[in-house]
């Protein structure tokens, strides 16, 4: 006869173990990820995120362009940079690289700066820097109520603060930053911007990128890229072709007036010239 208590038990001891089992790897995965990772991706898709920390360890193989340690960057520099350079020493660390880098005359690139030690963003304010464009999807995990409004305009501890939510390489996200290109051409005209996004990479890209290819009334030369062009002037030929496929009354949804639709680019064959532009000047930086 089967003694089922017996089966039981043994049952709820497998179990148990398992579950320990299961419970080391997940700690194991898990132990030096800290509590203040963003959350990436789409609202509410993830958790503080394993996908993160993957992505922090295998991002600084990725850039070529330039080195952290003796911040040798290519391309033209410019002053705010000069003072801010040491940044990337001071605050960088395997995984976690500032990536600090020039922009134009006036502004910087870089790994988000409202994530970084108050003292990295007090440091960019007094060496010039007026604005922050934050291109992550999700941002309120790390303002924590540091978001300041004032005639109608959005700052953090002093900086004027425009957020652009980029997601380059899957279209799901375009509509939501489209509508902000606007302030965001804007504030790139403006100059004195330090721009970033989780990383200081992808969506880092793509923004300057995009800034140059879309807003021809920049008066900036064509920006270096940290990835193949290829990866982000596919990005931008897709959100040009959907801002040209929106009818009168769609672009007025988004806020797009007539005003800003005469800076884009009359057609396809303008915006290629752009990009060939950003990829030469990459090409020849590498």
């Amino acid at each position: 006869m089967v003694n089922m208590n017996l089966i039981g038990k043994n049952v709820k001891t497998v179990a148990q173990n398992t579950l320990k089992s299961t419970q080391k790897v997940i700690n194991k995965a898990t132990k030096h990820i800290p509590d203040s990772y963003e959350r990436i991706a789409f609202d509410g898709a993830y958790e503080p995120s394993v996908y993160d920390a993957i992505r922090a360890h295998m991002y600084p193989q990725l850039f070529t362009n330039y080195n952290v340690s003796k911040t040798v960057v290519k391309g033209k520099s410019n002053e705010i940079f000069e003072h801010l350079k040491e940044l990337n020493e001071q605050f960088s660390k395997p995984g976690k690289e500032i990536r600090l880098a020039p922009i134009g005359n006036n502004s910087v690139r870089g790994r988000n700066i409202v994530t970084l030690p108050k003292s990295a963003l007090e440091k960019t304010k007094e060496n010039g820097i007026e604005r922050i464009v934050d291109l992550r999807a999700e941002v309120n995990s790390t303002l924590n109520g540091r978001l300041k409004v004032d005639n109608g305009k959005n700052y953090v501890d002093g900086l004027e603060y425009i957020h652009v939510p980029l997601n380059y390489n899957n279209g799901l996200d375009d509509l939501q930053a489209i509508k902000t290109f606007p302030k965001f051409f804007e504030a790139m005209d403006k100059g004195n911007v330090y721009i970033g996004c989780n990383m200081g990479s992808h969506r880092t890209d793509f923004a300057v990128a995009l800034n140059y290819a879309l807003n021809t009334n920049t008066k900036e030369a064509q920006p270096i890229l940290y990835l193949k062009p290829n990866d982000v002037t596919c990005g931008i030929q897709r959100v040009f072709k959907k801002i040209q496929k929106m009818t009168p009354e769609e672009l007025q949804t988004l806020g797009l007036t007539p005003e800003f639709m005469q800076r884009l680019p009359k057609n396809k064959e303008e915006l290629n010239q752009r990009l060939v532009k950003i990829t030469n000047a990459t090409m020849e930086a590498k």
